[in-house]
């Protein structure tokens, strides 16, 4: 039970670090963000995991693929990501963001890769997955024509955010299950959160290098209030994330952290640039009658299955 419970408390940070984001990334380049939350993340997990568990290191040495495909797929996901939560409202990003996951997961399936082991799809909830689907190409359409809350540059740029959120969501479920696997073969998440961000911060810092008012050039202050909110809006649903990963059934931890953008539309609206979109609101509200209505039957299904 204490797996879905960190997987839901990773739902309400990320409620609080979306809205947060979608508003400072109009000021604040999000290379700028990814390189400072990233490499205090990256210190710091080093470190506790030199002194609390050298041997979690040790798994990884020998399982550098699959610590290379976490950094790409984890690379693309924030990069992405973050693209799209500066073009559209947090709401539709993280929707699309997190939907996608199940149903990456059962298209994976399909497709003869299964990464790690899961339970069968049954037929009702595959019902309620198509529901999902459909919710989630209604509010791709909202969002491309305006009906977000959020006024977007273009109809090309609201068409880029949604197509890179979609992407970043399915590449963040893909990562998602390879950390799983190291969690199985004994590495642990700080040992993890040590080694996932390399490539991301390599790419922030070049991105940086070439830009033109870099984070050098940001007075300490405000540095400062960066890299604390940054490391942790980005650390903690992440550490908490992983926790909940490595002690759940992995399509069940995607159902609930799929259920995230329901707190993100109601905090959305402290940001200035979002308003009250009722079209959203109700794509939104089929989203999760559909989502919570395969979680249902996914957990019955599991309460089946230890009876017997």
């Amino acid at each position: 039970m204490i797996g879905p419970l960190l997987v839901f408390g990773f739902v309400l940070l990320s409620a609080v670090r979306d809205v947060y984001f979608g508003h400072i990334f109009q000021s604040v380049g999000f290379f700028t963000v990814v390189l400072i939350g990233c490499t205090i993340c990256t210190v710091f997990f080093l470190v506790v995991s030199v002194l609390r568990r050298r041997s979690g290191l040790e798994v990884l040495r020998h399982k550098l693929d699959v610590v290379i495909v976490v950094n790409v797929t984890t690379a693309i996901a924030w990069i992405f990501y973050f693209f799209a939560l500066t073009h559209t409202s947090p709401a539709v990003a993280n929707t699309l963001y997190s939907g996608i996951g199940p149903i990456t997961i059962i298209a994976l399936d399909a497709a003869g890769w299964r990464i790690v082991a899961r339970g069968p799809v049954r037929r009702l909830e595959a019902i309620f997955f198509a529901g999902v689907g459909a919710s989630l190409l209604l509010i791709a359409f909202g969002a491309i024509n305006g009906m977000s809350g959020v006024q977007s540059e273009s109809m090309h740029l609201s068409f880029a955010g949604v197509a890179l959120a979609a992407i970043a969501g399915s590449s963040l479920v893909i990562s998602i299950l390879y950390t799983r696997k190291l969690h199985d073969h004994g590495a642990g998440s700080d040992a993890i959160l040590a080694t996932r961000f390399i490539l991301i911060i390599v790419i922030a810092a070049l991105a940086e290098a070439s830009n033109e008012r870099s984070f050098l050039g940001y007075p300490p202050t405000e540095l400062a209030w960066l890299g604390l909110s940054a490391s942790v809006l980005i650390v903690m649903p992440i550490y908490v994330l992983q926790l909940g990963v490595a002690r759940s059934v992995p399509l069940t931890a995607n159902i609930i952290r799929a259920l995230g953008p329901v707190a993100v539309f109601g905090t959305q609206l402290v940001d200035p640039r979002v308003v009250f979109s009722s079209y959203m609101l109700c794509a939104l509200l089929l989203y999760a009658f559909c989502i919570v209505g395969a979680n249902v039957v996914r957990v019955r299904l599991t309460l089946e299955t230890a009876k017997t």
